[in-house]
């Protein structure tokens, strides 16, 4: 016989869009399956406090190792690596993320919060995208905005070369715009600038996350 779940690839939070929160009424049409997978312990926590505060009963369980996208390897010491970047992007997946987060980076509102040197003239900054997104689309993006089409200082950080904790060690400051994978720097202490990409959603930061002092929230705008 046939059986379904539902099985989430990102870091669950309460911040998500509300499309990804189950309701009641879709429970009862069996929408959500028999169970919910989540990514990881944090994740099921989140959701089981959610759950709670709407009295929703929906059976939670942890993906297997080998369904997670983002392996921690938790054997190496990512402290060991030298801080060679200033400013590394960390993108969802639209190219909107992407312009979000350069904005509030050439936002002179922002830019005491996180360089000694107000110019950005000699500023070399990395972008890790999202695998749906393509270099080649993300710089005809960016040469369409006014305020950064004159930059071109970019570098994009190969994917399959280094893995995401080595880039997050690599740099001294973290831009996440609609990631959920911003959970994860928060939860290593990672110095993260969380972007502001839209007046709708929320940043999605899990709750115990939120007042964490290794987070700033700025706007492009």
């Amino acid at each position: 016989s046939n059986r379904l779940i539902s099985f989430n690839g990102s870091l669950f939070n309460q911040q998500i869009k509300s499309q990804f929160l189950p309701i009641k009424e879709e429970l009862k049409i069996g929408f959500w399956g028999e169970k919910y997978y989540l990514q990881d312990e944090d994740s099921l926590r989140e959701m089981y406090s959610y759950l709670v505060k709407n009295n929703i009963e929906i059976p939670l369980e942890i993906v297997p190792k080998e369904m997670v996208r983002t392996k921690i390897n938790l054997d190496y010491d990512f402290s060991k690596l030298q801080i060679t970047r200033d400013i590394t992007i960390f993108t969802h997946t639209s190219y909107w993320d992407l312009i979000a987060c350069i904005l509030s980076i050439f936002n002179k509102k922002n830019r005491n919060l996180f360089l000694k040197n107000s110019s950005l003239k000699n500023k070399r900054i990395f972008i890790r995208l999202h695998p749906a997104l393509s270099k080649k689309e993300a710089l005809k993006e960016i040469k369409l905005v006014k305020e950064i089409k004159n930059f071109h200082n970019f570098e994009f950080i190969d994917n399959k070369k280094e893995s995401f904790f080595t880039s997050l060690s690599l740099s001294k400051y973290s831009f996440f715009g609609e990631s959920s994978y911003v959970n994860l720097a928060l939860k290593y202490r990672y110095s993260v600038f969380a972007v502001e990409t839209n007046h709708i959603n929320k940043i999605p930061i899990q709750k115990k996350l939120i007042d964490s002092p290794n987070l700033t929230l700025i706007s492009p705008w």
